[in-house]
């Protein structure tokens, strides 16, 4: 009788654990699934926002200011954000004075600034001894036309800029937005610009950032005539040529996915080709502030 007792005692614990195996699998499968749809969505969203600034109607185009545009997509919530990489400030071509304004903008001392400043125009120099580059006045290097192999810059990646003498985490953190090596332009766009890269252009003030503000929220793509003299020797309004797309996916429940991409497109050449210059998955900052706070 005991025998007995003791075989059902390790049937029925074995019936628990195949079953708490089974629940656990069933939920890996399920989180599986809803990780993929929320992917799905997410890529989804990178689509819909080229589609949005191809849109052969001009006055509906979407707009590559930083702007949130909140779409539905197979039942879930998309954030999606364009920003034009024309309206950041390029480390393989903008003047060391737009570079210095930026890093003052972010509060870094003169010695700080002197030496990041210094090691980007040791890096230009000797990368342009070995290969030389022609530089394009259009900024439209990622054209048919205008190819040029990033690896022959001096910083292929913005996330190179943490190799120089004096860059910080935190200032890494503060400038990493506002910086490019896509445009290929020593001007900003000051259509598309950030306030803090506005900004950072020698001479500007507060005042000339809220009037190109108010002039982008009119619906203007141009500046005046007196504003653009101001700033004409840092910021030149253009057409866009590369933008940086993010498009977060999220539930009810919480559960997100954000998809990055780098695109190469011409809203005013509608037969060249949309090419994805960088497609990844940017790193949680939210969790990331969260450790730095632990």
């Amino acid at each position: 009788m005991i025998l007995v007792i003791w075989v059902l005692a390790l049937l029925a614990l074995l019936g628990a654990e195949v079953a708490t195996d089974s629940r656990s699998a069933a939920v890996v499968s399920r989180n599986r699934v809803d990780l993929a749809q929320l992917q799905a969505s997410a890529d989804a969203g990178i689509t819909l926002a080229v589609m949005g600034l191809l849109d052969p109607v001009v006055a509906a185009r979407w707009q590559a200011d930083g702007r949130v545009y909140d779409r539905q997509y197979a039942g879930q919530q998309l954030a999606i954000t364009i920003a034009d990489e024309g309206g950041k400030i390029d480390v393989n071509a903008a003047s060391k004075e737009l570079i210095a304004g930026l890093l003052n903008e972010f509060g870094a001392d003169r010695h700080q600034q002197a030496s990041i400043i210094q090691a980007i125009l040791d890096r230009r120099a000797q990368f342009a001894s070995i290969v030389p580059v022609v530089p394009s006045n259009t900024g439209r290097i990622f054209g048919q036309a205008h190819a040029i192999n990033l690896a022959k810059l001096a910083f292929a990646d913005v996330s190179e800029l943490r190799l120089l003498p004096g860059m910080t985490r935190a200032l890494y953190a503060r400038l990493e937005p506002e910086v490019t090596v896509y445009s290929q332009n020593p001007t900003i766009n000051p259509m598309t610009a950030s306030r803090q890269t506005l900004l950072a252009i020698p001479g500007a003030g507060p005042g000339d950032a809220d009037a190109v503000t108010a002039a982008r929220g009119g619906g203007a793509t141009q500046l005046d005539a007196e504003e653009a003299s101001k700033l004409a020797l840092y910021a030149r309004a253009d057409t866009l040529h590369v933008v940086t797309i993010t498009a977060r996916a999220g539930r009810v429940d919480g559960a997100s996915f954000t998809r990055r991409a780098v695109v190469a497109v011409s809203p005013d050449r509608p037969l060249e080709w949309t090419r994805i210059l960088r497609w990844e998955q940017p790193p949680d900052l939210s969790a990331s502030n969260e450790m730095a706070q632990r």
